[in-house]
């Protein structure tokens, strides 16, 4: 059962509804895999009284409940106004800097994969590698043996396209991808440190992948 320790009520299936009504009733939210215990002497035929008994473990359960739920839906911002709640001091900024480094690296994901698509087209996707090869290799014997570059001879055919001008172009478009994706990979691991290294929540709160 979901309990919530305020009201000591059974909330059911957990969803968003749920975990929102925690946040604005300021309660936590606790996992039983027991009843509640009656109060008898306050209880009567009209309203039943529970025992607040529950314990450090089972608040701890239902925390780690939220916190799957929250992750597995991408609701971060939802579990971040959750946390403090049944939270604090150093154990709440650990869970913090856990989650800001899961929107840092969101956010990284999405800036690899708009790079990708501005240097890699998709219809090109599955032979860059296979083009970056041939073409480095062309350029190593002189441009002198086009049979180092099947892939490229075929493509330059196509295109109608000099096959040492395809190759120089296909070298700087490796070279500026690779470019960009070491400075994406840079600045990653940068705002990585620093929330390794944030001392309160404000500090890291002012941690933000900026493009």
């Amino acid at each position: 059962m979901l309990i919530a320790k305020k009201t000591l009520s059974d909330q059911g299936k957990l969803n968003i509804n749920v975990i929102k009504w925690a946040i604005e009733t300021k309660t936590e939210l606790a996992l039983l895999t027991r009843n509640l215990k009656i109060d008898i002497d306050k209880s009567n035929q009209n309203n039943t009284i529970y025992i607040d008994n529950i314990t450090p473990e089972e608040i701890q359960a239902g925390t780690n409940f939220v916190k799957e739920y929250c992750l597995a839906n991408n609701e971060l911002e939802l579990l971040k106004q959750y946390l403090p709640i049944v939270l604090q001091d150093n154990e709440l900024l650990i869970e913090m800097k856990n989650l800001k480094l899961i929107k840092i690296n969101q956010s990284y994901e999405i800036s690899i994969s708009q790079v990708q698509k501005e240097y890699i087209p998709v219809t090109e996707m599955l032979t860059f590698e296979t083009q970056e090869r041939e073409s480095l290799e062309y350029k190593k014997n002189g441009y002198s043996d086009d049979n180092v570059c099947p892939t490229m001879k075929a493509i330059s055919i196509s295109r109608g396209m000099n096959l040492k001008d395809l190759c120089d172009k296909a070298i700087l478009k490796a070279t500026l991808y690779r470019q960009a994706i070491g400075g994406l990979i840079g600045k990653r691991q940068g705002l990585q440190d620093k929330i390794e290294q944030a001392k309160t929540l404000e500090e890291l709160e002012s941690i933000v992948w900026s493009d």
